[in-house]
């Protein structure tokens, strides 16, 4: 069912009354890891320039199996980066660092940030207190309240907000299921659509089945009328094959592209016929929960078709399941 309606909701979008979206490029080629990371030191943070305003920050596979994607979108009067990673120490994981270098200005008149995040697991939060006690940067809390209050959602999770960066919005939809505090960011300036954990290639991990439900609809709702260059979620987890790696692995051959599916913003066939290939063959649901996080229990998925219906087979002990050795689940 979430199949059906994600497909629907992106293959009827038309954008004849949208403007062209910016483009850029998503030619990269992602830092394996290695099998064996102490023998094969590795950069920690790897970025890559989709355009000049627009950039795509991944965790180092050696330095958290999580290897997540932050993204950092930079406006003509503020910049916004989506979420902060896996790793806490700034020795290991130089993110602020890295992220101040990248935006426009000389110290202390550097554009201001505004810090989100995708939802409220902790790797993808993380690296928050790197950017505490920066000038010029707000930080956004990643519980309910403060997602709720921030983005003014009075009647969560209906409505949609807004961040305005000058000369570019991010449109923000509430996509609670994976867990409760999801939203998916929408860039009208390069129709990018910032999925998180919500859609990515990889296990999609399902807290709340019928919010999941709700969510999918919400998003083709939103996206029928809209243009989207690049669906980009926040981890990788499958090889180009669609299978997915071991988990906690830290070398990733021949891995999947970031980008789910290419969107329709020129409404080509070929985009429609990656997107419908993509959803079928990642509908296997391993049901179950992982014991040592109660909040990740649920459906465990290779994509959300069995997990987006509600009452689907949410049991226990899912095949390849193990505890996460103190690693916050997304």
């Amino acid at each position: 069912m979430l199949a059906a309606l994600f497909v629907v909701g992106l293959l009827m979008a038309s954008s004849s009354s949208w403007s062209q979206a910016a483009t850029g490029s998503l030619n990269v080629h992602w830092n394996e890891g290695a099998k064996d990371c102490k023998a094969n030191p590795q950069a920690p943070i790897e970025v890559h320039a989709y355009n000049p305003q627009t950039f795509i920050l991944r965790e180092n596979l050696c330095a958290t199996f999580e290897a997540p994607f932050m993204y950092l979108l930079i406006g003509s009067t503020k910049a916004l980066l989506i979420d902060t990673g896996d790793v806490t120490d700034p020795e290991r994981m130089p993110l602020a660092k890295t992220v101040m270098n990248l935006l426009p200005g000389a110290e202390p008149s550097k554009l201001p940030l505004l810090v989100v995040h995708t939802h409220r697991h902790l790797d993808h939060r993380a690296g928050d207190g790197q950017f505490a006690h920066l000038s010029n940067v707000q930080m956004i809390g990643w519980d309910l309240d403060s997602v709720r209050r921030y983005y003014n959602f009075a009647d969560w999770p209906n409505g949609l907000a807004q961040i305005n960066l000058g000369d570019r919005t991010i449109d923000v939809i509430p996509t609670p299921g994976h867990n409760a505090t999801h939203v998916v960011f929408y860039d009208r300036n390069t129709a990018l659509l910032f999925s998180g954990d919500f859609l990515m290639p990889g296990r999609l991990l399902i807290d709340d089945a019928d919010a999941n439900l709700a969510s999918s609809k919400r998003v083709a709702a939103f996206v029928k009328d809209r243009p989207v260059s690049y669906v980009l979620g926040g981890h990788i987890e499958f090889d180009s094959a669609a299978k997915t790696f071991a988990w906690e692995s830290q070398y990733h051959p021949h891995e999947h592209a970031l980008a789910d599916v290419e969107g329709r913003s020129a409404r080509s066939a070929v985009g429609c016929q990656q997107l419908q290939r993509l959803l079928h063959r990642k509908r296997q649901v391993y049901p179950g929960q992982f014991d040592s996080h109660p909040h990740r229990h649920g459906c465990y998925c290779r994509c959300g078709a069995g997990c987006g219906r509600a009452g689907a087979d949410c049991v226990h002990s899912p095949p390849q399941a193990r505890p996460l050795k103190g690693q916050a689940p997304r």
